[in-house]
């Protein structure tokens, strides 16, 4: 796998936000686990007996229909948590996790997770805040595929990661991936790239893209 030694320990701090000696409890809890790009973590239909924590890397979360069309719900990166519907209701996984590239997490059995927010705050309200992100990242999604043309999805998509990524994209987005996250085609995702890299608003420099206008790039969010 790419990624060396992962601090366990160190990531639990970051992600619950808890001081060490909590971390330390925390991860002795953990099981570290590597798995390969593209490898299934969780299967949709399925009741999920441990609750993730991403360490490193990158993981998708998809669901598939009775034809075998994908559609995509979320991206987990590190610090992010799933499993919740196994682990804290009892029911089946409504998407399947796939890694969309080697990727490490923290695995917590059902019973030791629960435990874990009994008895402390920290990690149900890491939990919580993760959740309540992930349902406004749905809803807003739902509406600007209602109200956004397919050029206003991917210049919305493209300015919330320059945002969080300090003016820059790295490494730039794969345009089928970003296709099927926006529900349209990728031709009309190169389109569109070509055409800000046209007008100068973004420029790739080696394996990131970057907002050199960013109040244009809102601008076309229509």
């Amino acid at each position: 796998m790419a990624h060396g030694a992962i601090d366990i320990e160190a990531m639990v701090q970051v992600s619950f936000a808890c001081p060490p000696g909590v971390a330390a409890g925390i991860a002795a809890k953990a099981r570290l686990r590597r798995h390969a790009a593209r490898a299934t973590l969780l299967w949709q239909g399925e009741r999920a007996t441990e609750m993730f924590l991403m360490l490193a890397g990158e993981a998708h979360a998809l669901v598939i229909s009775a034809n075998g069309q994908e559609l995509p719900l979320h991206i987990h990166r590190p610090g992010d948590m799933f499993g919740e519907c196994g682990v804290l209701l009892g029911e089946a996984a409504d998407a399947s996790v796939v890694a969309a590239c080697e990727s490490a997490t923290a695995n917590f059995g059902s019973g030791d997770f629960v435990v874990l927010v009994e008895t402390h705050a920290c990690v149900g309200l890491a939990l919580s805040r993760r959740l309540i992100a992930r349902q406004a990242s749905m809803t807003r999604r739902l509406t600007e595929q209602s109200i956004l043309s397919a050029t206003g999805r991917i210049c919305a998509e493209l300015a919330r990661q320059a945002r969080a990524g300090g003016g820059q994209i790295a490494p730039v987005p794969v345009l089928s991936d970003l296709a099927r996250q926006l529900q349209t085609s990728r031709e009309t995702v190169s389109r569109t790239l070509s055409d800000l890299k046209r007008r100068g608003i973004v420029r790739q420099d080696g394996d990131a893209l970057i907002v050199v206008a960013a109040r244009m790039l809102d601008d076309l969010v229509v």
